[in-house]
């Protein structure tokens, strides 16, 4: 069965663990080459995969500075030989009321969600961009995916500097996607809905029966995984996806087909 990026030079930034992780490694399935990143040294399953497959690279760096956003990219660039993929993932949470969120929980956030997939994305586009491309003759030859949420258009309790972030990248994705397509770059958004990540892991287990009945409000009766949510971004950055730009594609098992109060009606 032909794979569909194969050849493809990947990018995935924050995939140590997660849905990064998983992202990247379905990609490096798929036939790419893809360079991880973390902040942190490799360990577990994330290094036992880089040290057994010669297509899987790492790279450490922070992103939520424009620097480090920066270094990463070209880094990455260069180690690859070049990109056509870059997909950002790096994020953070910080749950708190609105009335108690703290100027560095909302800073943190925004520098790494917000500022860090801007930045990254500049850098990659400045780096891919080919001299005298024709749109109107040509097809589109890179991309960027980014990693939304559900949140982006959906509050949560406790979780309004995270929303925010998250409403920024859904606008992010349509204005990159605007500015670049003229020149050959595609930019899309895949926005999970309720995934078990070790971001969320805590959290959905801290009650007795509590992933249960989470599970029981959403449509399709489960609690997504990583797993659940890379055939988004393996289309999205395939041939098969070369006329969409400026979408965002919700994996979310169907929590926003409803009224919050339909099933009790």
């Amino acid at each position: 069965m032909e794979k569909l990026l194969e050849g493809k030079r990947v990018l995935v930034t924050g995939s140590s663990k997660g849905i990064g992780f998983a992202v990247g490694k379905s990609f490096v399935d798929q036939g790419a080459k893809v360079a991880f990143n973390s902040r942190n040294d490799p360990e577990g399953e994330f290094k036992e995969l880089l040290d057994s497959n010669e297509n899987c690279f790492h790279i450490k760096g922070d992103l939520s500075t424009k620097q480090g956003a920066a270094e990463v990219v070209s880094e990455a660039y260069k180690l690859l030989g070049g990109l056509d993929c870059l997909i950002n993932n790096a994020g953070t949470f910080v749950g708190e009321h609105f009335m108690d969120v703290k100027e560095t929980s909302f800073d943190k956030m925004l520098k790494l969600n917000v500022e860090g997939y801007y930045f990254a994305a500049q850098n990659f586009a400045n780096l891919v961009v080919k001299k005298g491309f024709d749109a109107k003759l040509e097809k589109p030859y890179a991309c960027i995916i980014n990693t939304g949420s559900i949140n982006g258009i959906m509050a949560e309790h406790n979780s309004s500097a995270y929303d925010t972030t998250k409403g920024a990248i859904l606008m992010m994705t349509r204005s990159l996607a605007f500015d670049l397509a003229d020149r050959g770059i595609r930019v899309n958004c895949v926005a999970p809905g309720l995934i078990d990540t070790p971001l969320t892991h805590n959290d959905l287990n801290r009650d007795p029966g509590l992933t249960d009945r989470l599970a029981d409000r959403i449509p399709m009766k489960k609690i997504g995984t990583p797993a659940d949510v890379t055939g988004a971004y393996i289309y999205l950055a395939s041939e098969l996806a070369d006329y969409v730009t400026g979408q965002t594609i919700y994996v979310d098992g169907g929590i926003m087909i409803a009224q919050t109060l339909a099933d009790i009606r």
